[in-house]
């Protein structure tokens, strides 16, 4: 069992990147595709701009289609288990199947399911798995491992100080702190150190890039960027996040004549034109054919939703801004900012 629970309450434990799909958001009015507007506004050289909803994703597919393993031959020794990573550890590597961990001679691990909810145990890792394929292989202390764990062809010592391995890896960086300890990031995300109370060492290798980090859920790897519809509620929500966001602030300039109430261009993707209070006075929304050289708005150029991200594109044309941020589900239903920008462009 890992010591780590995410300090993001509705994540996933670290000895699983499973999520049921309770994960998704709720459904209701089909808001899944982004807004769209006429391409031509004289009153701004900030036109509003309309994009296909995750092309490249849906093109490409979910990511865990494109984890594929090695197609190492078998039998494989379970020592030395050499670290390699974002490909794998020791006999394992990432992207292999349920049958594929059985030739091995892996077990399941407790009473864990099958497919995405299972985990199973090999020359003395942890191996959990997503969409029918191996997405995270961990040694659950250093300090208690065979004494066979190889990085680069050299030994690594079960009593190696963590600073040091760390920068053996090298690239590492802090991520969130998590209940029980906390993680180092290395090698590009391809291997997490994890520590805390006491000397152990986690050693976790995962395949690189965003829907596969320890924050991560196996829904993220099987999103394959199709749009999912959200409710009113959760539309509006979203909408006051990101009015607040912080890359935001230092361009609403409140106290400069006529940039309150905030003006926000009607928007299918708003359609209910939610109320709600920013810089003290309810928000008011206007039609497009309001919109005059000079006037403070706000625009939601773009609106995307998909069953585990939320992709907003806006504009504040006034102060020469555009932006975007993603969002995602917490799992309370709920969602916290995962990226956000604005810039000038002018």
């Amino acid at each position: 069992m890992s010591r780590f629970i995410s300090i993001a309450v509705g994540f996933v434990t670290l000895t699983s990147v499973a999520c049921s799909s309770s994960c998704g958001a709720p459904k209701d009015t089909p808001v899944g595709t982004p807004a769209t507007v006429p391409s031509s506004t004289a009153a701004s050289p900030l036109a509003s701009t309309t994009a296909a909803p995750s092309a490249a994703a849906s093109a490409n597919g979910a990511p865990i289609t494109q984890l594929k393993p090695r197609g190492r031959s078998m039998p494989r020794a379970s020592c030395p288990l050499t670290i390699e990573p974002g490909v794998s550890f020791g006999p394992v590597d990432l992207g292999e199947t349920r049958e594929d961990l059985l030739k091995l001679g892996a077990k399941p691990k407790g009473e864990t399911g099958k497919g995405d909810n299972e985990v199973f145990e090999i020359a003395g890792l942890s191996v959990s798995m997503c969409g029918g394929k191996v997405v995270d292989i961990w040694l659950d202390d250093l300090r208690k491992a065979p004494d066979c764990v190889t990085y680069q062809g050299k030994p690594v010592a079960r009593d190696v100080a963590r600073e040091a391995f760390e920068k053996t890896l090298g690239g590492c960086v802090a991520t969130a702190p998590r209940i029980g300890g906390t993680f180092e990031k290395c090698t590009d995300g391809g291997v997490y150190i994890g520590h805390g109370m006491g000397d152990f060492m986690q050693v976790r290798v995962l395949p690189r890039g965003e829907a596969f980090d320890l924050d991560g859920s196996c829904a993220r790897a099987l999103d394959d960027g199709s749009p999912v519809a959200l409710d009113a509620k959760t539309r509006a929500k979203l909408l006051e996040q990101i009015v607040i966001l912080d890359v935001l602030a230092p361009y609403w300039h409140v106290n400069t004549p006529g940039r309150k109430p905030l003006r926000i261009l009607k928007n299918p993707a708003f359609a209910e034109n939610p109320t709600f209070m920013m810089f003290g006075e309810d928000v008011t929304w206007i039609e497009r054919a309001q919109v005059k050289p000079g006037l403070a708005y706000f625009d939601i150029t773009s609106f995307v939703a998909t069953k585990t991200k939320v992709h907003v594109e806006f504009a504040y044309p006034i102060e020469g801004v555009r932006g975007s941020v993603d969002l995602v589900p917490d799992g309370m239903g709920q969602y916290r900012v995962e990226k956000r920008d604005a810039h000038e462009t002018k």
